[in-house]
């Protein structure tokens, strides 16, 4: 059977996605199936990943009337024109190679018709790939914030413990207030340096140099 994308150089979107899927005829009674596959196309259109040419102004619709009398306003996009070098090198990131585009893979018994299932799945296991990973890198980023959160909270909270306890008379000098207050269970995972630089701040603003070591006491 003849291959009538075989002898193409260059393919609009809409002829691109149904070569992808197998189908031979350039008809709108075609354009629900071949939709999923278009949207994709046309995304990586706009994320630079796929060169087209736009042949329908930007923003404009084209309007198309399939034979049951239903009518649609389409993306002009659909209509952008993709050299077949550009789009068979897409179809190879994606990891598809419908047998229409390349038909050096199949043999010739091999039904086009059994490939659509296939191609289509490729695609959709793609996206949600890619969804399943844009949740994890979300999920990572909403950790880490987090665990920032909860470790300055708990800088906070060591730092008025050492506040209170040097106002009702303790005198261990930050050092070792630090070095004690870091064995509690709540202040365990804090940074010892970050802690050191709080407690000094504390005693500064104390008036109390006597509790930073290090600083010598001047005579009275």
């Amino acid at each position: 059977m003849i291959n009538p994308y075989q002898v193409k150089t260059e393919f609009t979107v809409w002829e691109a996605s149904a070569a992808i899927l197998g189908i031979k005829r350039n008809h709108s009674d075609d354009f629900p199936e071949i939709h999923l596959v278009a949207i994709e196309l046309i995304r990586s259109i706009e994320r630079g990943q796929l060169k087209a040419k736009r042949l329908v102004p930007l923003g404009r619709y084209v309007n198309i009337t399939m034979s049951n009398g239903m009518q649609s306003d389409i993306d002009g996009l659909y209509f952008a024109a993709i050299q077949k070098a550009d789009l068979l090198a897409w179809c190879e990131s994606k990891d598809v190679k419908p047998p229409l585009l390349f038909p050096e893979n199949y043999t010739s018994h091999k039904p086009v018709e059994s490939t659509r299932e296939q191609t289509i799945q490729a695609l959709e296991d793609q996206s949600a790939d890619k969804s399943i990973q844009s949740a994890l890198r979300e999920a990572g980023r909403v950790n880490a914030k987090r665990q920032h959160l909860d470790r300055t909270t708990h800088h906070h909270q060591a730092k008025e413990t050492a506040r209170r306890l040097w106002l009702e008379g303790d005198r261990r000098q930050h050092s070792a207030m630090a070095t004690d207050l870091l064995e509690m269970p709540a202040f365990r995972n804090l940074n010892k340096d970050r802690l050191l630089g709080d407690l000094k701040d504390v005693a500064t603003q104390l008036k109390r140099p006597d509790l930073i070591r290090g600083i010598k006491k001047l005579p009275g």
